[in-house]
């Protein structure tokens, strides 16, 4: 009987060292995700950035077509005076 206790015993232990091994596993997996992910977070924030940079030389390269003289002049006049509206329209907001 004690014999029976003993092999009880001793497959619980066995048991228990393949979780604790399975658990290191996967504690070890969670930490590299993690830190996959912040360098993905990261990845993302620069390409952010990055089309945040381009959005912004994209409207100075239209304006600067509008002011090229590539478009008609009528044109050109009613691009300057939105321009001016549009800095008038900020200027208000900031007395504001």
């Amino acid at each position: 009987m004690l014999e029976i206790y003993q092999e009880e015993i001793q497959r619980l232990r066995q048991n228990v060292r393949a979780i604790m091994q399975e658990l290191k596993l996967a504690k070890k997996e969670i930490s590299e995700l993690q830190n996959k992910n912040k360098d993905l977070e990261i990845v993302v924030k620069e390409k952010e950035l990055l089309i945040e940079d381009l959005e912004i030389k994209y409207k100075h390269l239209l304006n600067a077509k509008a002011l090229t003289g590539k478009e008609g002049i009528d044109e050109t006049k009613s691009n300057i005076n939105d321009l001016v509206r549009e800095i008038d329209k900020c200027i208000a907001l900031l007395n504001n």
